[in-house]
């Protein structure tokens, strides 16, 4: 009977070093206000919250900054200067000697013939070469290197340790004597049940890229580490309080949106994928499609702080379900868990079946706790 209900026998050691790693203990009724006369054996039960750690894998875009130059050829027009010469003619005034023949008076009174040199002005035009520096076209060519620098994103992975807790039923057999006495308490046994939480990463993993880079098109926006899709989702770095804290207020509900996305619309919703199983919706942006939704839908809104942990049937991987979201368009069904008032009813038709509440138990310590115990 034990074998088929899932419980194994632990040695008291065990159970010693289940409960000192614990981050709460819930005891169930004690068993010996109902023990009836004669009964040889009662049972004591209990609930324990055990935390470990578990490895996901993180989706990454990494937005990287290339710089990049390319050698152009530009053509232009140079001016040469060019040495020439030009024929000017001019006037000059020369003088040129030439022999008079004429007579004097000498002593005798008697004419004698003799030649004397006279300087006469005589107009010449010469020709001369002046030299002028002149200007010519010329067509040259140049190498010039350009900046041209690119935005890529990168895709890869990440692998964070996600802080988690489970809950383990250990029931003990109390031997009785005499009434209420216990004189033996037996062997512990163990199981694991549902209902345990994600508190949040607690290492971040190196980041791995597994594919090329490629250029970002589109109007999209990134943040320093992220991505956005077509779809109009962001990954972002989680908060320090909002990855391990959720909403206090209100109880957790399971419940179906339907959308019917045009193609091309962003949805305009940020997100958390760090516990790689679902994404947590951080932002919902005003005047985007899932606003409008909203204000259309009050029954069916989407929330900052709510779980999406199934889209089209897909569950499970965080990854998958980014590319379900970011990759459809039409109708689209997301399986949302997230807190809602009392007061907030919904159809019976949009309601799931309800999510065990892990703060139930009033003696659960407190995430501080909890992450003090690991430290």
């Amino acid at each position: 009977r034990r074998a088929m209900s899932g419980f194994r026998r632990i040695g008291h050691d065990e159970h010693d070093a289940l409960l000192r790693s614990a981050v709460g203990v819930k005891e169930h009724e004690d068993p010996l206000h109902a023990v009836r006369p004669g009964q040889p054996t009662a049972t004591k039960r209990k609930i324990i919250e055990v935390p470990y750690t578990e490895t996901v894998q993180v989706p990454v875009h990494s937005k990287v900054h290339t710089k990049h130059v390319e050698e152009r050829l530009v053509t232009g027009t140079e001016l040469v200067p060019v040495q020439k010469y030009k024929d000017v003619k001019e006037t000059v005034v020369e003088y040129k000697e030439e022999k008079v023949k004429g007579v004097k008076e000498v002593w005798v009174k008697k004419e004698v013939p003799y030649e004397r040199i006279v300087r006469k002005p005589v107009h010449v035009v010469k020709t001369k070469r002046v030299p002028y520096t002149d200007y010519e076209q010329k067509e040259v060519q140049m190498k010039v290197k350009v900046p041209c620098d690119k935005l890529e994103v990168r895709t890869g992975y990440r692998e964070d340790k996600v802080l988690k807790t489970r809950l383990m039923e250990v029931e003990q057999d109390l031997h009785l004597h005499h009434g209420p006495v216990v004189v033996r308490e037996g062997t512990p046994r163990m199981r694991e049940i549902g209902g345990g939480r994600t508190h949040g990463v607690t290492a971040k993993g190196k980041e791995v890229f597994t594919d090329g880079m490629r250029l970002r098109t589109g109007p999209d926006r990134m943040m320093q580490r992220s991505y956005s899709y077509g779809g109009g989702y962001e990954y972002e770095r989680p908060s320090s309080s909002g990855s391990v804290r959720s909403v206090a207020s209100g109880s957790v509900k399971q419940f179906d949106v339907r959308l019917n996305k045009p193609p091309g619309e962003a949805y305009g919703m940020k997100f958390d994928a760090s516990d790689g199983e679902s994404i947590v919706i951080t932002k919902v942006k005003p005047g985007h499609f899932v606003s409008s939704h909203n204000e259309r839908n009050p029954e069916a809104q989407l929330k900052r702080g709510d779980r999406i942990v199934e889209v089209n049937g897909v569950r499970g991987n965080a990854k998958q379900l980014m590319d379900a979201c970011t990759r459809t368009s039409g109708p689209v069904k997301m399986t949302v868990q997230g807190r809602r008032s009392r007061g907030h009813q919904r159809p019976a038709s949009a309601v799931g079946p309800r999510r065990p509440s892990s703060r139930s138990s009033s003696r659960l310590l407190e995430d501080r706790t909890l992450q003090a115990a690991l430290a």
